[in-house]
């Protein structure tokens, strides 16, 4: 499968997938609610670009979970000239927080 997959391409296998949940990540504000955190970061050719921490939690059916990406706490050595934490409202970004 992986040698078959275009660059960047991400492939799934047939199997039965309970729900898939991608989201950027940052400080928890308790109650499955979460702050947004922008990262800025300087190439190589010194230009700042701004990006954000993904993540993405695959859920399937008797079998454990599959998470791909890096949560927040464990970006301590990510090299960003600046964060900025965001809070990310349902009214402002369209985005409902669902509990399975």
């Amino acid at each position: 499968m992986i040698e078959r997959a275009l660059p960047g391409q991400i492939l799934l296998g047939d199997f039965r997938i309970d729900n898939i949940r991608c989201y950027v990540t940052g400080k928890s504000l308790g109650g499955g609610r979460y702050m947004a955190n922008r990262y800025h970061i300087v190439d190589k050719h010194g230009t700042t670009r701004t990006v954000y921490n993904a993540k993405i939690n695959i859920h399937r059916a008797n079998a454990e979970p599959t998470f791909l990406g890096i949560q927040s706490e464990e970006l301590q050595s990510f090299a960003a000239a600046r964060v900025d934490s965001l809070k990310r409202d349902a009214e402002q970004t369209g985005s409902y927080f669902v509990s399975p």
